[in-house]
């Protein structure tokens, strides 16, 4: 998909429910998937899902500091 030119957004490494998983923890499992793209195929993601697409107005906040837009769309 990336080869093909598609934008592969971050959907996090354990995919834990951001609702359900501490800020700290979800800011780990999204680096941890970013560092894994990075060594693997070069890619660096701008676009976030969360999980099972629940959210909060924390984890919203907490993607814009890390610089990740949230794709709230099914």
């Amino acid at each position: 998909m990336i080869y093909d030119g598609h934008t592969i957004g971050n959907h996090t490494y354990k995919h834990k429910s951001f609702i359900e998983t501490s800020l700290s923890d979800i800011v780990e499992d999204v680096l941890l998937f970013e560092e894994y793209m990075h060594q693997e195929y070069h890619y660096h993601m701008n676009y976030v899902r969360p999980p099972k697409g629940e959210f909060t107005e924390q984890t919203l906040a907490l993607m814009q500091q890390l610089q990740l837009k949230t794709d709230l769309n099914s």
